[in-house]
């Protein structure tokens, strides 16, 4: 059974894990640094015999305009994708001469080739605002058309910039996953595990994505990840382990489990997590936390998905 990310999504909104969500609808938390997340959807096919594979460029402006757009980084790209939701995210940076920061611009490319120079790749379109834009929405996120002046009239697509805050670690933090999967009716199937976590008003970005595996018991790389880019920071934000299954140019949602850094350390070997799939629903088990680790600078969860 297959299922739109719409709603996925709204699984945990509308029902599912209700009282386990830790959604935020508050103000950005005091001392913390900005980031931002960019999403896009309804991007346009650039390609003949498959989708885009696009990626996002990232510019600031600082207050004075005379210092002009500076570029501070680049997404991964994700292949085959007209609605990709980035992991790369961008911290926002203070100036050296201690000028705040004022504009966003993001352009959308999508990927030909293996080359560095943007010449060479085939611009999507941009889009500019400034970050009090975003701050001054509910939910710190905006909606903004992509354009590309040499096509005025063409439907570019619409990229999406949540701005987040995060609580900085000193020391910091790491998070080591080992994850493996056992469900039935995927076995030897690709699978791809994603990791979102919680944002405000109901909406989830991915902070991880895994390489494609398969496997009658599936292992996946081991996952390292900072407690800053995994939970902003904060013990009780909500993340959630996706399962997919790999399709030529789709994932098909094999289903997902939520907790949070507090819930996993507090957590006994051997605990159940309820499981929600698209063919079955809410099921009281379905992940076994197999092994954990648990140091004042590094955590370590060993974790199966069975589905059962």
């Amino acid at each position: 059974m297959s299922m739109n990310l719409t709603t996925f999504h709204s699984a945990v909104s509308h029902g599912a894990f209700r009282s386990e969500s830790k959604q935020f609808t508050g103000d950005l938390d005091e001392g913390s640094a900005l980031e931002l997340n960019i999403h896009c959807d309804a991007l346009p096919n650039m390609d003949v015999f498959s989708k885009s594979d696009p990626f996002a460029v990232v510019y600031v402006r600082p207050a004075d305009e005379s210092r002009g757009w500076e570029k501070i980084g680049q997404t991964e790209t994700i292949w085959d994708d007209l609605r990709p939701r980035f992991v790369e995210s961008f911290l926002m940076p203070v100036f050296d001469d201690g000028s705040s920061l004022k504009g966003l611009r993001v352009e959308i490319y999508d990927r030909d080739g293996d080359g560095t120079n943007l010449d060479n790749q085939d611009f999507i379109g941009a889009a500019e605002c400034l970050c009090q834009e975003i701050l001054e929405i509910p939910g710190h996120s905006i909606t903004l058309e992509l354009e590309d002046p040499k096509k005025p009239r063409k439907k570019r697509g619409n990229v999406i910039l949540m701005l987040d805050g995060v609580i900085p670690c000193d020391p910091p933090v790491s998070i080591l996953f080992n994850f493996t999967a056992s469900i039935p009716g995927v076995a030897n199937k690709k699978l791809v595990l994603i990791i979102s976590k919680a944002m405000r008003k109901g909406q989830w970005t991915p902070v991880y994505r895994s390489e494609e595996a398969r496997g009658k018991v599936t292992t996946f790389d081991p996952c390292t990840i900072s407690k800053e880019k995994l939970c902003a920071g904060n013990d009780l934000r909500s993340f959630r382990i996706e399962l997919h299954r790999k399709k030529r140019f789709d994932l098909e949602q094999v289903g997902f489990f939520l907790s949070n850094l507090q819930k996993l350390s507090e957590a006994t070997v051997g605990q159940s997590f309820r499981w929600w799939s698209p063919a079955r629903g809410l099921q009281k088990s379905g992940v076994v936390l197999l092994t954990k680790q648990i140091e004042d600078t590094s955590m370590v969860f060993d974790i199966n998905m069975s589905g059962i």
